[in-house]
């Protein structure tokens, strides 16, 4: 059934959820365990979709069909034959970047964010969902230095209302980021291109749209990088043009990014004024081991990114009525 939602409401969570691979009780808390667990059967679940209505300030209502499924394919964004558009989402690619984004959460109450790179990188190697970890099975079994001492103050935070309270809102301002984002590409009416550049101007704007209705209902994009913390090392780019341009602009606070980008404008000041929320170690991304860009590095990404917030601002405001079907189950074709 559909339901009407305000989008202050967000997106309601898929079954997205992360498997790894049986380990010793002596390492996972209860809680640990029981999330793993659910991952693993999440993962092997039927294949799960989502219809997603929002309709626009310019009298456009965007469609979009988002299923979930286990093909090792990524992302993959098809227009339909009625003009809607499908995502399709392989949920052990998801997984991994979720897996990361807890290890990201968690390493800052262990002192161990410095072993973040490495576990990303181990996530990334995986080809079966058994064989992932979750953080603290990984430096067991790496032994990393204090190993023992992540083991058991994990088990210690992991059992407190606050990493509760951390880890949903982390969880769903990431399913947030991921979907807004392409709602962003059909909004703007984006379509595939070979072309470096377009395709750079294309993903910052989605990235901008996606960053402006977050910080409107006060959610963060920062769980998001996560995805690109591996892509990054694994291609050996220059990580200025532009993967930790897109880092900085989705985690950093936005009066900040505007001050070193664009500190004359006043309209983009105007939009990015958002409630307060607590932040977490998802908002320093810079604590994980990556260069901070030079300005003159993200000089398109920058422009793009604020094309992207400023042309959201003007299709989607806060009474902007937003549609969720659940079980939805046409398949995209």
């Amino acid at each position: 059934m559909y339901r009407n939602e305000n989008l202050a409401a967000l997106l309601c969570c898929a079954v997205m959820f992360f498997p790894s691979a049986p380990t010793s009780a002596d390492v996972l808390g209860p809680g640990r365990a029981k999330l793993k667990r659910d991952y693993i059967a999440s993962l092997t679940a039927q294949t799960g979709g989502q219809l997603v209505l929002l309709p626009l300030r310019d009298g456009r209502k965007i469609s979009l069909t988002m299923q979930y499924v286990f093909d090792g394919e990524g992302i993959r964004i098809k227009r339909q034959r009625d003009d809607s558009v499908c995502v399709t989402f392989d949920r052990l690619k998801v997984a991994v970047a979720g897996l990361s984004q807890d290890a990201m959460l968690n390493c800052a109450q262990l002192n161990a964010c410095q072993q973040v790179e490495k576990y990303v990188a181990s996530l990334h190697a995986v080809d079966r969902p058994e064989k992932l970890e979750l953080f603290e099975e990984f430096a067991y079994r790496e032994r990393i230095p204090g190993y023992r001492r992540i083991v058991q103050r994990m088990k210690s935070w992991t059992s407190t209302s606050m990493y509760a309270r951390q880890w949903v809102a982390m969880y769903q301002s990431y399913i947030l980021t991921f979907q807004i984002h392409e709602i962003a590409h059909a909004a703007l009416a984006h379509r595939p291109t070979p072309r470096p550049g377009r395709l750079l101007q294309n993903e910052a704007e989605a990235d901008g749209f996606s960053r402006y209705v977050s910080n409107l209902v006060g959610q963060s994009t920062s769980p998001s990088i996560s995805v690109l913390l591996n892509k990054l090392r694994e291609k050996k780019v220059d990580l200025g043009v532009p993967g930790a341009c897109r880092i900085e602009a989705l985690a950093t606070r936005l009066p900040e990014w505007r001050s070193k980008y664009f500190p004359e404008d006043r309209r983009l000041a105007r939009i990015i004024r958002a409630p307060a929320r607590a932040a977490t170690a998802l908002d320093r991304p810079f604590e994980f081991g990556l260069p901070k860009p030079e300005a003159r590095y993200c000089r398109d990404y920058s422009a793009a990114f604020r094309s992207g917030m400023l042309k959201a601002a003007e299709l989607v405001n806060l009474q902007t009525g937003l549609q969720v079907d659940n079980a939805w189950s046409r398949k995209c074709r």
